[in-house]
């Protein structure tokens, strides 16, 4: 979930509540899993988002959360897990999910850990392959290409085409 917020240039990218912010910079936030209102407001938009849905899965998300504390985000993942069933889905997340009690009810989308990959499929989870250095579309294909991201990889059209998991 991200929460309108904008980063002031002093402040090095750091973000300021009830402003808006349009920059790509993640990973700054948390939510508070301590507080009965923060689920309620989570159910909420589960709920909405599971009301306009038809499909049977919704995805979480669940990466980038590097402030967040490793018990935290567990119960994150396991409050969430419920939360999407309770409203009638099949919760899909980031690989980092492996590290809650997730099993073959729920489904793991590899981006970048073997390991949480790993995890979730010893867990019992279904496995969603999509690599960022493999397959990734806003990936630059080298140096020169001038739109695009690098994050990840430079990703060349026929590696990415000729990728076979």
């Amino acid at each position: 979930l991200n929460f309108p917020i904008k980063i002031e240039k002093d402040q090095k990218k750091r973000p300021i509540a009830g402003v808006p912010y349009n920059g790509i910079e993640v990973g700054f936030s948390t939510l508070n899993v301590h507080k009965d209102v923060t689920f309620r407001f989570v159910n909420d938009v589960i709920r909405e988002l599971s009301e306009m849905t038809l499909g049977p899965y919704l995805h979480i998300g669940g990466d980038e959360a590097q402030v967040t504390e490793k018990n935290d985000y567990i119960t994150f993942v396991n409050r969430f897990k419920e939360i999407v069933r309770d409203n009638g889905k099949t919760m899909i997340g980031w690989g980092e999910i492996a590290q809650g009690d997730i099993g073959s009810a729920e489904i793991a989308q590899y981006w970048n850990s073997e390991k949480y990959a790993q995890d979730a499929v010893k867990k019992g989870a279904k496995l969603i392959l999509s690599p960022s250095k493999k397959v990734y579309l806003d990936m630059k294909y080298d140096s020169s290409t001038k739109l695009g991201q690098n994050w990840a990889a430079y990703i060349d059209v026929e590696d990415s085409y000729n990728w076979d998991p």
